[in-house]
């Protein structure tokens, strides 16, 4: 898993740092770390880790989140926000 998003998600550095820092990464690393860690943390039902991917699949949109932020929204649990969920599924630009 990348670096910054790992120290995200073990919370070595808020939300803002993180999404100051992501300016100049690689696209395709960071896609397969956050889908990965989505499918993880879903797994784990880790709900804060969660919302942080949300921002983070925002940042950088992939198709390769579809299946999992929609299982995601199908849960509505009340940790993770429909409106990041479907921000996070427009991003993508996938039509699913």
């Amino acid at each position: 898993m990348n670096r910054l998003l790992l120290d995200l998600l073990t919370k070595e550095i808020t939300i803002h740092q993180f999404v100051n820092s992501l300016d100049g990464l690689d696209t395709e690393e960071m896609e397969h770390s956050i889908a990965n860690a989505l499918e993880a943390r879903l797994v784990q039902k880790d709900w804060i880790a969660l919302q942080k991917l949300l921002i983070a699949a925002i940042r950088f949109p992939s198709t390769r989140y579809t299946s999992v932020l929609c299982k995601l929204l199908r849960l509505k649990h009340p940790e993770l926000t429909n409106e990041d969920l479907v921000e996070a599924l427009e991003a993508s630009k996938d039509p699913s």
